[in-house]
């Protein structure tokens, strides 16, 4: 019979007492190395044991937390307000690691609400899924050989914030990390804390310079890292037109009208058109697309299941799509009319592949909301075009 240890890094305190009680009952997980910034109980099971550690995703932590562990297997798990069953989606998830030889599992998961429930999908990754904040999940599962591996052979012994997400790297060079498309455990619906610029903060420095040592090291280690001088880019201008705005949409009726006017006043000296995927809107956006058809191409994808990436992909594949494809997101506005003339001129000045610009976080008033100016600072001479690949930020216009 499978066996498994835990080790569980608490992030809600508040959540511990019942976590405890939802991952201890079964004889088939054999411990539970629990992972905390500050000694939070000392009533535990028997099969319990606690690691203290002002660093909790730090190299020396997790090699405390495995040293604890007795089994061939073992699952990562992050506080989680977790429904009763979760031990056995944690051991089916590990039962199926074994039977496909993978070394890391992860799976999507149930979301259960007052009246309502949906499964929350997850993606496969890969070794260019280099985002520090990739969606695995609550529950990870590794063998525990992969993991003593790593330990082994990592050469940043010194990590203080990062040794998962240099776990999750290594694992996926390896080509052994599988997704399971099927929901394995389940959880209540609770409000999400919006963690989207927190890498903004002055206190998450270190981290973050850490984590881009962690990333680079990656990105080498796979052939992908780039370094200036960057070769420059030669535009194929055989498209019927130089620009497209591409705006993909989905339920954004109190948007979509000031985003597709504000790309319809761009100011240009060349020709340019807006590509508008409309992703099956239930609310009232259909209806103001179609009233502007002669002024955008609305395109709805023959597929339902498509998400963002899904729609900007028939946006570039779409015969009326220019040379330089221009997002703009169905909740953003371009700064002034002459936006799109910038983008495409820093194209044809930088002679690049890519070009992000700097963005305002505002309200439906235009207030500014904070943090304020997004600038990438993340973006540096030397090291920008590989730190900015793990950052969840980028925001629009980004132009390809």
């Amino acid at each position: 019979m499978t066996k498994t240890d835990i080790i569980l890094i608490v992030s809600n305190p508040g959540l511990l007492a019942k976590n405890i009680k939802s991952l201890t009952t079964t004889n088939r997980v054999q411990k539970v190395v629990i992972v905390g910034m500050e000694h939070l109980t000392d009533h535990l099971p028997d099969n319990c044991s606690y690691v203290q550690s002002a660093f909790p995703h730090s190299f020396a932590t997790l090699r405390e937390a495995l040293a604890l562990c007795e089994t061939p297997n073992v699952a990562i798990v992050k506080s989680a307000p977790f429904r009763t069953g979760v031990q056995k989606g944690i051991l089916d998830m590990v039962a199926i690691m074994n039977a496909t030889h993978s070394q890391m599992v992860y799976a999507n998961y149930t979301v259960l609400g007052e009246s309502s429930q949906y499964v929350h999908p997850l993606i496969q990754a890969q070794p260019g899924s280099v985002r520090d904040d990739f969606d695995f999940g609550f529950v990870q599962c590794f063998s525990t050989k992969s993991i003593k591996n790593y330990l082994n052979t990592c050469t940043n012994k010194d990590l203080r914030f990062s040794a998962l997400y240099a776990l999750h790297l290594f694992t996926l060079r390896a080509g052994k990390a599988l997704h399971i498309p099927q929901p394995c455990y389940a959880v209540n619906e609770t409000a999400s804390e919006n963690t989207h610029f927190k890498y903004l903060e002055a206190s998450q420095e270190m981290q973050q310079k850490e984590m881009e040592i962690v990333c680079t090291q990656h990105l080498d280690a796979i052939g992908a890292r780039v370094s200036p001088p960057f070769k420059e880019v030669e535009f194929d201008e055989h498209f019927s037109t130089v620009a497209s705005v591409i705006i993909p949409v989905k339920n954004r009726e109190k948007t979509i009208k000031d985003a597709v006017k504000s790309a319809l006043k761009q100011k240009t000296n060349f020709s340019f058109n807006v590509i508008v995927v409309d992703n099956y809107s239930t609310d009232n956006t259909t209806k103001y697309l179609q009233k502007l058809d002669k002024k955008i191409i609305h395109h709805i994808p023959r597929r339902k299941d498509l998400g963002i990436g899904g729609c900007w992909n028939e946006a570039l594949l779409h015969p009326a799509c220019g040379t330089f494809a221009v997002q703009l997101d169905s909740d953003d506005l371009y700064q002034d009319a002459n936006t799109l003339q910038k983008i495409v001129d820093t194209f044809r000045a930088e002679k690049c592949a890519m070009v992000v610009g700097a963005y305002s976080l505002v309200d439906f008033k235009l207030n500014s909301l904070p943090p304020g100016l997004i600038d990438h600072r993340e973006w540096t001479p030397d090291n920008g075009a590989n730190n900015a690949l793990r950052i969840n930020g980028f925001g629009a216009p980004r132009a390809f």
